[in-house]
């Protein structure tokens, strides 16, 4: 069938992403505004002290300096809050700690406003500025999330812990099923021994791992049959030290070096290759329970901090999403990292246009229509034309929001990172016609580093860039320019690209925005 790349394909599109997290900070500071509007002095100043985010905080002071704000205005300042963009800091985000760069180093020494962070393409700030909407979520989830971390002895804590180390289990679990499934006998034991497949010591302890309560004898036969012939003193001399009852899979898998599950499983698979996963899962949970039992005991609390912060990441990711999601983003779920700011969840170009359909409409989300008219049996009695009825819109955006997102696109065009296509437009009498719009470039690489830091090779993955965009009030789209897999390393283009080929067409928007005024709003 043909493969659709602009509705069919998982792209990471850079910074356009930055679009959907502004649209998401604008959008909470709305519902923000919203629910402190009716409150006075006083209980805006309680509210700011108890807030437990910067976000909610900034809003209920500003509220509180600043009675009588209409939402325009209120959405000014939103867009006004400063952060600092320097790179030099180290976030906990996505499972670990990770470090980030702007595209322009001069950027680096600046703090920028949201609005100049989103004109100018600054990642630091759209890092930070995720951290702050991650936090806001945070602090709505059904639990604690700072007495979780802080109080080693809660309920709550420990109730994550559980489904954090059940989760780990399974994932591994899941691996190693993967790994040895469909391998006979002699495959599973090589596959988990490797190169010390031929040792009598590593075998013997596979072997008690396997089949506990096994005798010398036992032991023996079973290496007889794997052609490991060694004398009956040598296998009470293994049995003795490997055949210990109060050894548990924990000990067998530390002893070889593999973890416990993967141990477990091969067992599994050696007794019964033709075992499904559901059969597996449902046979392993005290495998999963013994696997699982060092995370939960509380001289490990270093670790178990780092997967709860994960978990809890997570989570306010999960909250996030259907924001997300009715504004057209168009998978299940966000990475759970800052880097979501800046594209590492992706989106499809045609995701991307319908965002810029919802501003341009006023934040009404109308469906999709490729065809407009079907006419059949043309002169003749039996002429028949079919047509949509008139698409319903659905409010899924403030129309202050929408307008305030405008706003700050048409500086993009202006002063930022869209300035080619400045000018390009213009009206029936020559007037300048108001573009806005939003570029994204991304160059995918999977790199290896040293010990030091150092980069030690740089494969390319795929580059992108994209250029997102309205024209006046009638028209936006979306272009894309992606190559994939290898060949990318030989291309260095970035989002210059997609606005110079829009500059191209320039003529043919412009007769078209020329001609007489048609109802409705296109895409292009």
């Amino acid at each position: 069938m043909p493969f659709d790349m602009s509705d069919e394909m998982k792209l990471e599109l850079g910074s356009t992403a930055k679009l959907r997290t502004l649209a998401h900070y604008l959008e909470l500071a709305a519902e923000l505004y919203g629910e402190m509007s009716g409150l006075d002095e006083g209980s805006l100043g309680t509210r700011a002290h108890l807030a437990r985010d910067s976000i909610t905080r900034w809003a209920a002071e500003t509220m509180r300096q600043k009675p009588g704000l209409d939402l325009d205005t209120f959405l000014t300042h939103a867009l006004d809050r400063t952060y600092p963009a320097s790179p030099h800091e180290r976030f906990f985000t996505g499972g670990g700690a990770h470090t980030f760069k702007n595209f322009d180093p001069e950027d680096d020494s600046r703090v920028m406003s949201v609005r100049q962070a989103l004109v100018h393409s600054t990642n630091l700030v759209f890092i930070r500025l995720m951290r702050d909407l991650v936090r806001f979520h945070e602090a709505r989830l059904p639990y604690d999330a700072e007495s979780v971390l802080t109080q080693p002895d809660q309920a709550e804590r420990q109730r994550l812990l559980g489904e954090v180390a059940d989760e780990e289990a399974r994932s591994v679990l899941a691996r190693a099923y993967r790994r040895y499934r469909g391998l006979t006998p002699q495959a599973v034991v090589t596959q988990l021994l490797g190169e010390r497949a031929n040792s009598a010591r590593h075998l013997a302890i596979a072997f008690f791992a396997w089949h506990p309560g096994g005798d010398a004898e036992a032991l023996h036969q079973w290496l007889a049959t794997r052609r490991q012939g060694i004398s009956p003193e040598e296998a009470q001399r293994l049995a003795r030290a490997y055949g210990d009852p109060r050894l548990t899979i924990l000990d067998y898998g530390y002893l070889l070096g593999r973890h416990t599950l993967e141990v477990w499983c091969a067992g599994e698979l050696l007794r019964n290759p033709r075992t499904s996963w559901d059969d597996l899962l449902a046979g392993s949970s005290e495998a999963r329970r013994v696997a699982s039992s060092w995370l939960v005991q509380t001289r490990h609390r270093t670790a178990q901090d780092l997967r709860l912060r994960s978990r809890i990441e997570r989570d306010a990711f999960a909250r996030m999403t259907p924001y997300w999601r009715r504004l057209g983003f168009p998978f299940e779920r966000l990475v759970p990292s800052y880097a979501t700011a800046i594209g590492s969840s992706a989106d499809r170009p045609t995701a991307l246009a319908e965002l810029m359909g919802i501003i341009v409409s006023d934040g009404v989300r109308r469906p999709v229509r490729v065809v407009r008219r079907l006419r059949f049996a043309p002169d003749t009695p039996y002429h028949t034309v079919l047509a949509p009825s008139p698409p319903a819109g659905l409010r899924v955006l403030p129309a202050p929001v929408a307008r305030a997102l405008r706003a700050v696109l048409v500086e993009v065009v202006e002063s930022g990172t869209a300035r080619r296509v400045r000018g390009a437009f213009v009206g029936p009498a020559g007037e300048p016609v108001e573009i806005g719009g939003k570029t994204g470039s991304g160059d995918n690489r999977i790199l290896t580093f040293g010990r030091e830091g150092r980069v030690l090779s740089s494969r390319a993955v795929n580059r992108t860039s994209v250029f997102v965009f309205y024209i006046g009030d009638r028209y936006f789209g979306v272009l894309t320019a992606s190559v994939l897999g290898p060949a990318a390393e030989g291309y260095r283009f970035t989002s210059a690209l997609p606005q110079a080929v829009l500059k191209l067409v320039g003529p043919e928007i412009n007769e078209r925005l020329a001609s007489p005024r048609v109802p409705g709003r296109g895409a292009i």
